[in-house]
């Protein structure tokens, strides 16, 4: 299969950029989300709480930006391509709210607390699950199914740059 950056039949005209795979992508804020929690539970005993709030503040920026791209496009698209996915898409987006409520208890917590690290551990746990779940159920039938994910992967990559316009 071609690389994304190489031209393809059908596609002349676009750039490589637009020829991001949406699975592709999300899996790529996966990985990097993951990076970003086990650098935080590598080095969380030897930072300060100030460092403590910039690393998580950070993971919970890149989460935010990770959910609103699939609640806004990626869910949306799962559920027209898979009627039949409905319980999948439902237990992903349950999942995102618990996420949002651990961001949020993150956010209200003191680094310097003592309910602070595990807080951010519960953080790593779920996404952990939600990354399993969708990756070893959601893509794989997403890639079976009728669905140009160059399209939706360039759809994803515009509205991540919207939200990254919006944050600075």
């Amino acid at each position: 299969m071609p690389t994304p950056t190489h031209p393809r039949p059908g596609l002349e005209g676009r750039t490589g950029r637009d020829l991001v795979d949406a699975l592709d992508l999300l899996r790529a804020d996966h990985v990097a989300l993951a990076g970003l929690l086990q650098a935080y539970a590598l080095q969380k005993d030897r930072w300060r709480p100030d460092k403590k709030r910039l690393a998580t503040d950070a993971i919970c920026v890149a989460l935010d930006h990770h959910d609103t791209l699939e609640d806004e496009i990626f869910y949306p698209a799962c559920e027209r391509a898979l009627p039949d996915g409905a319980r999948l898409i439902a237990a992903a987006r349950a999942e995102h709210e618990i996420m949002r409520v651990l961001t949020a208890q993150i956010g209200e917590t003191e680094p310097d607390s003592a309910s602070f690290d595990p807080l951010v551990g519960k953080l790593a746990m779920q996404l952990e699950h939600h990354v399993r779940a969708e990756e070893g159920e959601l893509f794989p039938r997403l890639r079976d199914a009728d669905v140009d994910l160059h399209a939706l992967g360039a759809q994803l990559a515009r509205r991540r740059a919207e939200l990254i316009a919006t944050k600075l």
